[in-house]
């Protein structure tokens, strides 16, 4: 609080004005002013040289219009004032005069002016207060040295950062697999275009090809299948292969003849008893008659001679109808004899002039078809050996059993042949396709063997939850700058109300509702910056939301 004016020269009326030899009570004791003081007396008295006095310590100027003007003001409880230093007082000092009127209140002569701030006094002690306990809670920002939020901050980070090191690190170590197999040279998949089908292949691509993987329908190559398909990429087109002629074997005729032949009596009459009973013994004889018969007279055995009675009985017993059926035998056994050289030489086919595609159906064809032959054979062999076991007993008639014919079954497998053999042939055409398509799952084959050599499952699930808690943390850390903002935005704005601007507004807006009775006009506190970006607060006058303008004094 002022307590005096304790000098004042060249000011004025004041001269030469002293406090202590002026200002006396009746007993001569020097009277200071009170907590409330008023002033009067006549025009230029000197009344406003003294507002001038106390509001320089406002502003912290004087105007040029003195000459050597000197004061000196004394406070209660705090050291003296003077004109050399108006700024260093401590004191916040608030004067309505003519001059504050002139310098703040333009608007009255001029309505697109604005007022300038102004504040009332006291009341600041609370708010002080309150700014302290604030700034103790936002803390210190010194290195080394944090306090309270700031060193929350501080803690934060370290942990934010700890968090995103370690996830960077886990994610570039997967990073550097992918490209590894993606683009490394010589063994990345970018440069094994033969087998893999993509010469310009990337980590983005082989991302691609790891979601396809990850997919619950897709199933990789077995060990089988890659062998396959590295082997159709060996492959060039192949010349047409040529038709085969389809099987003419009737087994039925074959069956039917031997029949007929096996089961045909001979004649018994002038027939030799003894030889029709013994069938190697009659073929000995036979055997015997054609060596000796116009060729020696007597018997190359026993040596006794052929009687002319004995040839009658010889030639009576090989009649004409038992060469016939002999040679008939003779002849259906070559016929025999040749359908199963047939069979056992028809349908050979070359494997290796097929695509690998049909490797496997032609190993099957084969295998079938060696089967039918083989029964084929079988059956053959078996009329054969009826026609052969009748030849040796021409005159004894056999008794035949029925054959099975599978020359339909040799048809099949011709049929089947035909089937991939048109298809090998337009086959030529799908190759480059088949290839491009061989490459794409054998390249998925080796991401799919690359996913789990290298737990790309468990590696992605755990660089995922290193991302949401780098994450995590990373938001503790800006909820914390952010509060730290916050805490600074509030301490200002209690500083400003420390300025007492604000205040000033609301206390002129209570006088304005208690002299009117109502809220018509206002008086507003703007915030903007000048032009060296200091923020400034100025007053408005606000009539319905709007500045008002055609005031009365």
């Amino acid at each position: 609080m002022i307590t005096k004016f304790k000098s004042i020269k060249n000011l004025a009326v004041f001269q030469n004005f002293d406090w202590d030899s002026t200002m006396l009570d009746p007993n001569g004791n020097i009277v200071n002013f009170k907590e409330i003081n008023i002033l009067y007396g006549r025009n230029y008295s000197g009344k406003t040289t003294l507002t001038r006095i106390i509001r320089a310590l406002d502003t912290g100027e004087l105007s040029d219009k003195y000459e050597n003007p000197e004061f000196e003001v004394s406070f209660n409880d705090a050291d003296d004032a003077t004109h050399l230093d108006l700024t260093n007082h401590g004191k916040k000092v608030r004067v309505f005069n003519e001059d504050f009127v002139k310098e703040n209140l333009r608007f009255i002569v001029n309505p697109d002016e604005s007022i300038a701030p102004f504040a009332i006094l006291g009341g600041n002690a609370t708010i002080e207060a309150e700014i302290e306990a604030l700034r103790n809670e936002l803390g210190v920002n010194k290195e080394g040295e944090e306090t309270g939020f700031y060193l929350e901050l501080k803690n934060s980070t370290q942990v934010a950062k700890t968090a995103q090191q370690t996830y960077e690190e886990y994610n570039s170590q997967l990073n550097h697999k992918l490209s590894y197999k993606a683009t490394n040279n010589p063994n990345g998949i970018k440069y094994k275009s033969n087998k893999y089908g993509d010469q310009n292949y990337t980590i983005r691509k082989l991302e691609a090809d790891i979601n396809v993987i990850l997919e619950t329908s897709f199933t990789p190559l077995s060990e089988d299948e890659v062998a396959s398909k590295e082997r159709l990429l060996t492959e060039t087109v192949n010349e047409d292969i040529h038709e085969i002629p389809k099987p003419e074997i009737n087994i039925i005729s074959l069956s039917e003849k031997t029949e007929k032949l096996i089961t045909k009596p001979i004649s018994s009459s002038n027939k030799i008893e003894q030889l029709v009973k013994d069938s190697i013994l009659n073929r000995w004889v036979k055997d015997g008659r054609q060596l000796h018969k116009e060729k020696l007279e007597k018997c190359s055995f026993c040596g006794n001679d052929i009687t002319q009675d004995r040839w009658k009985e010889l030639d009576s017993h090989f009649d004409e109808e038992s060469e016939k059926l002999e040679k008939e035998i003779v002849n259906l056994i070559d016929e025999v004899e040749g359908s199963i050289i047939t069979i056992e030489n028809y349908l050979l086919i070359d494997k290796s002039s097929f695509y690998s595609k049909f490797h496997n159906n032609i190993d099957r064809l084969i295998s079938l078809k060696e089967k039918i032959v083989f029964d084929l054979r079988n059956e053959l062999t078996r009329l054969k050996s009826d026609l052969q076991e009748r030849k040796d007993d021409l005159l004894n008639p056999k008794v035949f059993y029925q054959i099975k014919d599978y020359s339909k079954r040799l048809e099949w497998c011709w049929t089947i042949f035909e089937n991939i053999r048109e298809s090998a042939n337009s086959y030529s055409e799908k190759l480059e396709t088949e290839q491009s398509e061989a490459k794409k799952l054998l390249r998925l084959k080796e991401v799919s063997d690359f996913v789990n050599t290298i737990q790309y499952k468990d590696e992605v699930e755990r660089i995922q939850q290193l991302k949401i808690d780098s994450d995590t943390k990373n938001r503790n850390k800006r909820e914390i700058e952010q509060k730290i903002q916050d805490q600074i935005k509030i301490i200002e704005d209690k500083e400003r109300l420390m300025n007492d601007e604000e205040k000033g507004a609301i206390k002129v807006n209570d006088y304005l509702n208690n002299f009117f009775g109502h809220n018509f006009l206002t008086l507003q506190a703007l915030e903007e910056a000048d032009q060296l970006g200091d923020k400034k607060v100025k007053f408005e006058i606000i009539r319905n939301g709007k500045k008002a303008h055609h005031l009365s004094e």
